[in-house]
């Protein structure tokens, strides 16, 4: 179930039993998007429950600049803390690689040069680009129902659609679209 726009707007107001179950609603479907996306050497040093404990946090602390109250804004809000907090640590581990290679007391990692993290961080830049590229309402409608398990009649009403065939449809559409546009992106055919 989606958080509704006045559980979010209470949070944003400062009202700390409001967001905590804002946040409790976000728990699983947030750890569920980390566990797909965090290269495996960073779950290697993070557990993925402290990953998304770090982002709530994160939100908390800038939740008042936050300004608007949709389901699917927020979702994305805290897709871009989680992404973000991502790379600063992908980034650390990858400097941590780099330090120890010179190291001679402490023992090399399996892959020194950090080629899953960069890879990895590469495929899922390809993603955000391409979803980018949607028009925000077909964004936000598809990211509820990829990364929040939204109903299709929730996918109607955030799209403003009679139906949830139609969104279905759509949804269908925009997930051809943003294929397209990786495999474009990346050079290589499916």
């Amino acid at each position: 179930m989606l958080p509704s726009q006045e559980l979010i707007a209470a949070a944003r107001r400062g009202d700390a039993v409001a967001a905590e179950a804002l946040f409790a609603s976000l728990y699983g479907p947030l750890d569920r998007y980390l566990s797909g996306r965090l290269p495996r050497e960073v779950r290697a040093l993070w557990e993925t429950g402290d990953f998304v404990q770090e982002v709530f946090v994160r939100a908390w602390a800038e939740i008042a600049s936050f300004d608007r109250d949709s389901p699917a804004a927020f979702w994305g809000f805290l897709r871009t803390i989680a992404r973000n907090l991502a790379i600063d640590v992908c980034r650390v581990e990858l400097q941590r690689r780099q330090d120890t290679q010179t190291e001679a007391n402490y023992p090399s990692p399996a892959d020194p040069n950090g080629r899953d993290i960069v890879e990895s961080l590469a495929r899922q830049e390809l993603y955000e680009r391409a979803l980018a590229a949607l028009d925000e309402k077909v964004r936000s409608a598809l990211l509820l129902r990829l990364e929040l398990d939204a109903s299709y009649e929730e996918v109607a009403l955030e799209l403003g659609v009679s139906s949830p065939e139609a969104a279905r449809k759509a949804m269908r559409r925009a997930l051809d679209e943003v294929a397209r546009r990786m495999e474009s992106s990346s050079g290589v055919k499916g």
